[in-house]
């Protein structure tokens, strides 16, 4: 038996801006939509817990290594935004015109860490 799959929003969330208790405002939203049951997954998209980190980085003031400027022909990227995705990852699994799929330092994989 197969069991159906619900996908909804947490209406009511803000914009989550630097500095911002993103677990308090998930609590809150959460609680304003009728709360959780067991056996609910919250999705948070890896955005919005950068943005409460304050996590912004200006290309400008990077300066991508040449690993990064030579990566950056292959993937068909920003050779700056290429050297902030290999910081921000452990390996480089595969790449293509414009992805690059790497272990983040956290151990998951992603498109772009």
């Amino acid at each position: 038996m197969y069991e159906l799959l619900h996908i909804a929003p947490i209406l009511g969330m803000p914009t989550i801006e630097p500095g911002d208790d993103l677990n308090e405002q998930l609590i809150t939203a959460c609680r304003a939509n009728g709360g959780l049951e067991a056996g609910d997954i919250l999705v948070i998209v890896s955005k919005v817990i950068a943005r409460a980190d304050d996590r912004f980085v200006k290309l400008d003031d990077i300066r991508p290594d040449p690993t990064a400027v030579k990566l950056s022909r292959v993937v068909s990227k920003d050779p700056r935004l290429v050297h902030l995705i290999l910081q921000e990852s452990k390996g480089l699994w595969r790449t293509a015109p414009g992805v690059m799929i790497v272990r983040h330092k956290l151990g998951f994989i992603a498109e772009n860490a």
